[in-house]
């Protein structure tokens, strides 16, 4: 009896010019595409590697980039180690021309977020922080954050994520980083080891503080005295003096509820006290703390 091929349902959904220049619509279906194709290759490896190959045939002759997105699940796409590896063993080699200083060499490839997705799931992490050694876009740096936090290096990708800040990278996304290595379950106490290790980002220490000022005062504290620390550092990108009131207030806050009130207030007077007369934090709660 002849097997019956399976009749996938994205098909119909991303037909040739079928959403103009929305791209949200396109983002959506390319989702949906992911998640069904996921399902069925954990059956079936012979139809998984079939349509791993259709896909790429449809992402490499993409104009206007509706399917775009995809290059950065096809590490989930492949669904084993080995699929991976081997899809990241025919992308690496044309990924390090593309990102190569050699202006003869370097330039722009479809498939270097797929290759790096590859790398990532086939767990070959040090390959990916050593691709990203040179200076490149943010889109891909990305993938060395989470190749240092999976490597058990957090504090390294935390310091590598910071250092990505520019005009041209996401501030969201790297604060929705920084706080999945900070604040995973049950590493309270590491997340403030990590935090105190190097320059974090103030505002994700100050969301921190206001997320955690309930269920973990004293956590919510640590933080928010680290953001204040940071802030009269000078680090921080775009940040205000409501940036300095907010972890003044959540920190706090977290103090009263964790019955430490005094005794917090003193230790954010000696971190406040010990910066320059004209120092910005001190600018700010000076006056609120006497200084």
């Amino acid at each position: 009896m002849t097997e019956q091929p399976y009749l996938w349902e994205f098909r119909a959904r991303l037909r040739r010019h079928a959403f103009g220049w929305r791209s949200q619509p396109a983002v959506q279906r390319v989702k949906q595409a992911v998640s069904e194709v996921k399902a069925v290759a954990r059956q079936d490896q012979k139809t998984r590697e079939r349509w791993l190959d259709r896909l790429w045939a449809a992402h490499e002759a993409d104009k206007i980039p509706y399917v775009e997105r995809l290059a950065d699940h096809w590490g989930e796409l492949c669904i084993s180690k080995e699929v991976a590896s081997r899809w990241a063993d025919e992308l690496l080699g044309i990924t390090r021309m593309a990102l190569s200083p050699d202006p003869k060499l370097h330039g722009h490839f479809r498939g270097t977020a797929a290759c790096l997705s590859a790398l990532y799931t086939a767990e070959r992490y040090g390959e990916i922080v050593d691709i990203l050694q040179l200076d490149t876009i943010w889109p891909y740096k990305r993938w060395a954050v989470r190749a240092f936090a999976a490597m058990g290096k957090k504090a390294e990708a935390i310091r590598y994520a910071e250092s990505c800040r520019s005009p041209w990278a996401s501030d969201h996304e790297i604060d929705s980083m920084c706080e999945e290595i900070l604040l995973p379950s049950g590493l309270i106490e590491e997340a403030v080891e990590l935090a105190s290790s190097g320059p974090c980002d103030p505002k994700t220490l100050i969301r921190a503080a206001r997320d955690f000022a309930q269920k973990e005062p004293g956590f919510s504290v640590e933080v928010g005295l680290l953001a204040l620390r940071w802030l009269g550092e000078g680090y921080g990108y775009e940040v205000t003096r409501a940036d300095v009131w907010h972890a003044y207030t959540h920190l706090m806050g977290a103090a009263s509820s964790d019955g430490r009130h005094d005794e917090t207030r003193k230790r954010v007077s000696e971190i406040v006290g010990s910066e320059a007369a004209a120092g910005f934090v001190k600018s700010v709660l000076g006056r609120e703390l006497g200084l």
